[in-house]
């Protein structure tokens, strides 16, 4: 005989199973679905870090074929720099540019010790230099600084007196004289 409740127990059990087993689907598929996203985020870090290793590639070939165009010019930009046995050769040609110009000049090391830049390793000493002289020879004497043999950079400038060309000024500068 047919049995009504035993029935209803079997459907029961039976789509019990049936939400048993798509719960379990559900959960894989979710479980699928985040490796597929993990593994898609690795693959674009990979593909990113490949990208930035080829542009650093590009730009180390530049580099070298830059490198071998400036290579001739090497012994030029080392005869720039002077060294700590002909520092004050160039501190007079400093004065002699002032004096070239029109201006009584006087410059003077002021840092006890040679200084290295932290970020660039560059060497240097700090000078001062007091010029005496009218506003065109003291600009003058600023232009030919700029065209010295060697690398000097200003690093203030005080000019006292009348800004004119007949009137006396006086120009009192600091710098970084920059040293092999």
């Amino acid at each position: 005989m047919f049995n009504k409740s035993d029935f209803s127990k079997k459907i029961f059990k039976m789509v019990g199973l049936m939400v048993l087993i798509l719960a379990i689907e559900t959960a894989i598929a979710f479980f699928l679905i985040a490796q597929l996203n993990t593994a898609i985020i690795k693959t674009n870090e990979k593909q990113r870090l490949l990208m930035i290793a080829k542009t650093e590639r590009l730009s180390m070939v530049a580099l070298q074929n830059d490198f071998e165009k400036i290579k001739p010019f090497f012994p030029a930009l080392e005869s720039a720099f002077p060294n700590e046995n002909n520092l004050y050769y160039t501190v007079k040609q400093m004065e002699t540019l002032g004096e070239r110009v029109g201006n009584r000049i006087s410059v003077q090391v002021t840092s006890s010790a040679i200084s290295t830049d932290a970020i660039t390793g560059a060497r240097y000493v700090s000078f001062r230099a007091i010029s005496d002289g009218n506003y065109e020879t003291l600009r003058r004497y600023l232009q030919e600084l700029g065209k010295a043999p060697f690398f000097a950079k200003i690093d203030s400038l005080n000019i006292t007196g009348l800004p004119s060309i007949n009137n006396q000024s006086r120009a009192d500068l600091s710098g970084t004289l920059y040293i092999q």
